[in-house]
């Protein structure tokens, strides 16, 4: 049968089969679960033409699929209306809320509604205590109804979108190691610092928009600087550094009376760099000691670091709980049983990365068709037992049918192994990864032929 019509056989039984589905309440579904139905066994031929078919199915039937998981909403409407439940209850919830609970919706169509979230909005997904929270500082639509601290302030000017800043800052500031985020509203956030003390950031549109940052007497003998200079830092790497100006406001730390730019201009005229408060006589200082702390530079390097080191961990995450949710493996881990702990060992590393390893102690179903289908490489580990991983009867029939399927085997070599075996003709590994060194990285090198990156190497 001609191509043409071979693809516009399988969009229409696709279409009854989307229709089959939609009524049986189904909104988000699984490639596979979609294919069945709408063809048997297929020859390698006829599955390219289905994945064809999958590729023109977004168009011609109005579905949608999604980035990870190999995952298909059956109904992109349904999806639109979770994404706006879900950005309804992100700002009932002050900006942040779990997106993982099992309620009624399937949880996939959750996790699927936050992914797009994502890629619309300002916001991030975190993981903290096996939970993923869906921060969108641009969701929070309350005033601020709290008292905010006001030992110290300082406003910062720029030329630019706002609010595109304070929610860049506002995110980022979230994975930031030295500071914990406490309250949310609309255009503005409270954070307590490590070493003690609260700072918060406003964001005020007054003649031009400004961001202003306030400490409470503990904050302002300690933080500050840590949180103004990671401020800055966000700054020039979000608008034209040329447009950034810094205006201290002096406060007095005793009663909280603001003093007038005018009389700062007028003391320090006359040399002086302090003056009474005229309701309370305490000694105010008009110096930024701030400003000379030649630590501050690398305290904000390392609080970008670490928010760097956080913000791709919680990606990874992301992908991996995706991944999970679906069962789709990158990794298949082929072992012998006295090298279970250093597997385990491995198989935890690579998932740290957005890996998804298939174990056999971690899993309670054996390897099945949708499974195999996912897998990139098989791992095949060598390390202390004398017995090797493919002398396992399972084991053996798991990694013929991977090669059978040109899967790519990566001999891993653990610390301690007791023999160099020789690889049976039909397990040809492409490479060899030893996890007896140090350099290179056995688990960067395990992650690029994991993730694809030694591609061409291993043809």
């Amino acid at each position: 049968m001609h191509l043409i019509a071979v693809v516009v056989n399988l969009l229409a039984r696709m279409r009854s089969r989307i229709v089959e589905l939609r009524s049986a309440g189904q909104i988000l579904v699984d490639e596979a679960e979609l294919a069945a139905g709408v063809a048997g066994p297929l020859t390698d031929a006829q599955r390219a033409t289905l994945e064809r078919s999958f590729g023109l199915a977004p168009m011609q039937l109005g579905i949608r699929r999604l980035p990870f998981g190999r995952l298909v909403v059956l109904d992109p409407a349904h999806l639109h209306e979770a994404i706006e439940a879900l950005r309804a209850s992100v700002r009932a919830a002050g900006g942040t809320r779990a997106v993982d609970e099992h309620g009624e919706q399937d949880p996939r169509m959750e996790l699927a509604a936050a992914v797009r979230l994502v890629e619309t909005e300002r916001a991030v997904l975190v993981s903290l205590g096996g939970r993923l929270l869906l921060h969108c500082p641009a969701q929070v639509t309350a005033d601020c109804e709290v008292e905010l601290p006001s030992a110290g302030q300082v406003e910062w000017e720029f030329d630019g979108d706002g609010d595109t800043v304070f929610a860049s800052l506002a995110t980022r500031m979230s994975h930031a190691p030295l500071f914990s985020r406490v309250l949310s509203w609309r255009r503005g956030g409270v954070w307590t610092a490590s070493t003690g003390g609260r700072c918060s950031v406003e964001l005020v549109e007054e003649a031009g928009p400004r961001l202003r940052l306030r400490f409470d007497k503990t904050a302002e003998s300690g933080a500050r600087p840590h949180f103004e200079q990671y401020v800055q830092a966000r700054l020039e790497r979000l608008v034209e550094s040329s447009t950034i100006r810094r205006r201290n406001i002096f406060v007095c730390g005793e009663c909280e009376t603001k003093i007038t730019e005018e009389q700062v201009r007028k003391r320090r005229e006359r040399g002086l760099d302090w003056l009474p408060c005229n309701v309370c006589a305490a000694r105010v200082s008009l110096r930024d000691e701030w400003l000379r702390n030649d630590d501050t530079a690398g305290i904000a390097a390392e609080l970008d670091r670490g928010a760097g080191v956080a913000r791709r961990r919680d990606v990874a995450n992301l992908v991996l709980a995706g991944k999970r949710l679906t069962a789709d493996y990158d990794a298949y881990i082929a072992h012998a049983g006295a090298d279970r702990d250093a597997a385990v060992r491995i198989a935890g590393w690579v998932e740290d990365r957005g890996i998804h390893a298939w174990l056999d102690c971690w899993e309670q179903s054996p390897v099945d068709e949708h499974v195999l289908a996912g897998l990139r490489v098989a791992l095949v580990f060598v390390g202390r037992d004398l017995a090797l991983a493919w002398e396992d009867p399972q084991t053996h029939a798991v990694l013929e049918q991977l090669v059978a399927r040109r899967c790519p085997v990566v001999r891993v070599d653990l610390p301690g192994r007791k023999r160099d075996p020789t690889f049976p003709d039909w397990l040809n590994p492409v490479a060899v990864v030893d996890f007896a060194v140090v350099d290179p990285n056995p688990v960067e090198e395990l992650t690029r032929w994991i993730t694809g990156w030694h591609t061409d190497t291993a043809q």
